[in-house]
């Protein structure tokens, strides 16, 4: 009788997904930053700053959005809300935020626009909710003005002030980073804001990219870059004999850097790693070593343009 076959990379992470789903009793607390950018021109200023098309977004709906530098590299991807036509809501998706608060700050020249953390409100979300949702989608946003709770659907997630000690299901947390990790989203703490290309950050960072709604910070190296093609780095995930620092580097067999740890998720016996790898052509995904630690990753699926398996 032939042995069943081995289970590919994402039937890996899904048996995580739904282990840990199954073991939740409640949401997950995902961030604790929401910005708040108010004023009539709030909308305007924030699409004039963002590679993300927002000023179409009615009131009442939310999108994702990627915020670029100068440089054209991403300072932040966080999900925007149009909370009413002249309240938004931004959650940068890890970290304080402080980075993208700085840059709207530095840039805000004569806008008439407020910008602040809510430092009243988290965001939260359901691990049985659909988390499928395409990045280009506008979603339906439900709450008031400034009448929390709100919720993103179908996201599945809320923005709401937490009840007294509640700190949210660790497994529902991580059921929901390791659904992210499947679709190819990402988190980028604010030791790597500015650190990544649009395309290095995989395919839903460049289907974000909006280059014919106008001018924004960084628009024409963005153009280049994704005239020219994803270039050498790109998303992956993998697995790990042990837990890696986000931001911790990678070196191959013969020592050289080739990746960048953007997460890693430990699932029962299993560590889940989110990266991004620097492939060589003609070149097979390396096998990869932290130098401090000793901690060693082999790449499970790559996810440029298109989702490739590596085995």
């Amino acid at each position: 009788m032939p042995n069943p076959p081995s289970p590919t990379a994402r039937d890996l992470l899904d048996e995580a997904i739904e282990r840990e789903a199954r073991a939740s009793s409640g949401p997950a607390r995902l961030d604790d930053t929401v910005l708040e950018i108010r004023g009539a021109e709030a909308q305007t200023f924030l699409d004039s700053m963002s590679a993300t098309a927002l000023a179409t977004i009615p009131p009442g709906h939310w999108r994702e959005a990627l915020f670029t530098g100068a440089q054209g590299r991403v300072l932040a991807w966080c999900r925007l809300a149009v909370a009413a036509e002249s309240c938004l809501l931004a959650v940068p998706g890890e970290g304080t935020g402080e980075e993208l608060e700085a840059h709207l700050v530095r840039h805000r020249l004569r806008s008439r626009v407020t910008i602040a953390t809510r430092g009243d409100l988290a965001v939260w979300g359901d691990p049985r909710a659909p988390a499928r949702v395409p990045a280009t989608s506008t979603g339906p946003f439900v709450g008031g003005d400034r009448d929390p709770p709100y919720g993103l659907e179908p996201a599945g997630i809320a923005i709401r002030a937490p009840e007294p000690g509640e700190k949210g299901d660790p497994h529902a947390l991580l059921a929901w980073r390791l659904q992210e990790f499947r679709e190819g989203r990402v988190r980028l703490p604010d030791s790597l804001s500015g650190a990544f290309t649009v395309p290095a950050l995989g395919a839903h960072a460049v289907s974000m990219v909006a280059l014919h709604k106008g001018c924004f910070p960084g628009q024409e190296v963005v153009r280049k870059m994704l005239r020219l093609g994803h270039g050498k780095r790109v998303l992956a995930w993998g697995e790990a004999n042990g837990s890696l620092e986000a931001g911790a580097s990678l070196n191959d067999e013969d020592g050289q850097e080739r990746a960048t740890v953007l997460a890693s998720l430990a699932s029962a016996e299993r560590v889940f790693v989110q990266l991004i790898v620097r492939l060589e052509p003609g070149h097979a995904a390396p096998s990869l070593r932290s130098p401090e630690s000793g901690t060693s990753c082999r790449i499970l699926a790559l996810m440029p343009a298109s989702s490739q398996e590596t085995g």
